[in-house]
């Protein structure tokens, strides 16, 4: 709708700026952390990895929308570790970012959380209680507002429909619906 309306081309447009976006991200990461050719390599593979049909699909789905957050929040989780003194505005930018990954992906809080865990047992010489604080004031941020938003739209029951409801799906299917071939019901396409 913003580049040219609701269309399939204009979709793939956003797509592609976003994908972009994610590559560059994930390229300047892993030359920081592995060199040069680490990071071409990691990054070709992802190229060739989310370009794959069985994740991209024909639109532009969650499981694409929660990486660029989640890359930048682990970027972000290294450089705090990498550093001496805590920032406590970056752990508090951390703990936004992460809150956007997790809005449009819930599964994004457990490799956020754990990293965040990661994080936390390399902080010995701080008041380890004023981190998980400024990253939860962080974190419930964008869900206060999120909240106060359909609130006010009289769309609570929507929200919860699609971040609550729609997920449990996942659970009540278990796993077989990734091992039944699709012609059966069952794989990752449906």
């Amino acid at each position: 709708s913003l580049l040219g309306g609701n269309n399939f081309i204009s979709v793939r447009l956003i797509s592609f700026v976003y994908f972009f976006l994610i590559f560059i991200v994930f390229y300047f990461f892993c030359l920081k952390v592995a060199g040069r050719l680490a990071a071409f390599l990691a990054t070709f593979l992802m190229i060739i990895y989310l370009s794959s049909i069985r994740l991209e699909g024909g639109a532009f789905n969650t499981e694409m929308l929660y990486m660029l957050p989640l890359l930048i929040a682990t970027f972000l989780i290294w450089q705090l570790k990498e550093r001496n003194k805590i920032n406590f505005t970056l752990v508090f930018i951390l703990g936004l970012i992460s809150s956007l990954a997790s809005l449009f992906k819930p599964v994004a809080i457990l490799p956020i959380g754990g990293l965040f865990l990661w994080l936390l047992s390399f902080q010995k010489k701080i008041n380890i209680a004023l981190l998980p604080l400024f990253f939860l004031a962080g974190f419930l941020l964008p869900i206060i507002l999120i909240f106060i938003y359909f609130n006010n739209h009289h769309a609570i029951p929507s929200l919860i429909e699609n971040l609550v409801d729609y997920n449990q799906k996942y659970n009540q299917d278990g796993l077989w619906i990734l091992t039944v071939p699709v012609s059966k019901g069952g794989g990752i396409l449906n």
